[in-house]
């Protein structure tokens, strides 16, 4: 893991956290920064539940839907998640219904004056992940289930070499967190996993694990 401009950057499943000061301040989100004057080069974590690092429960925040878009967010998200059985199995209906029905592009195009995300989910299909983001997170909201968007780095790219992962400026990206009872914030992507192929999982190619090494080495 690593820090930029004292955001710590780690795992979603990370525990037992040290960096070169040994500690970190973590917001009711979850978000993990470094402490003045820990400039958290490095940083050292095991895999497993988040405990004393763990997200507070959601806030009004979280279940937030502007009143405009309400109706027509209700309308999609009944017809999207028609035969759930649980209020989770909702939102992962819709999700699904995203993955599979709309297409991720770079290039797209918006109506003026309508609200983006309606505009995405009624009239122009195309968008990237963070319109699919916003799209799961609100339409999850109105179909009753807490949700809320997160920015970060999908890891995908394994450097055979050195045997660890690699994590690019590319492979930024937006999901949503959904709220479960039972196992409390569950991550849910709905962009197009096949769409987005540096975030599929890969091998580095030979000559870039050679110099990714090399740099780790030097660095």
């Amino acid at each position: 893991g690593g820090g930029v401009r004292g955001w710590v950057m780690i795992p979603l499943g990370a525990t037992g956290l040290s960096t070169e000061e040994g500690a970190v301040r973590v917001d009711p989100l979850g978000v993990v920064r470094s402490i003045p004057g820990d400039p958290a080069v490095r940083v050292w974590f095991r895999p497993g539940v988040r405990t004393a690092m763990a997200p507070s429960p959601p806030g009004p925040d979280d279940r937030s839907v502007p009143a405009a878009i309400r109706p027509r967010l209700t309308e999609i998200a009944e017809r999207f998640s028609a035969g759930a059985t649980t209020p989770f199995e909702r939102v992962e209906r819709i999700a699904d219904a995203l993955r599979t029905r709309y297409r991720y592009s770079l290039q797209f195009e918006r109506t003026p004056r309508v609200d983006p995300v309606i505009d995405f989910l009624d009239r122009h299909p195309q968008g990237h992940c963070e319109f699919f983001a916003s799209s799961l997170a609100l339409l999850g909201r109105a179909a009753g289930v807490p949700t809320r968007v997160v920015g970060g780095y999908r890891v995908a790219e394994r450097n055979p070499i050195g045997d660890y992962f690699v994590v690019r400026e590319k492979n930024a990206h937006a999901w949503v967190e959904a709220w479960d009872d039972a196992r409390g914030w569950v991550t849910l992507d709905a962009t197009p996993e096949s769409e987005v192929p540096q975030n599929v999982g890969h091998e580095s190619r030979w000559w870039a694990a050679l110099g990714d090494g090399l740099a780790v080495m030097a660095g």
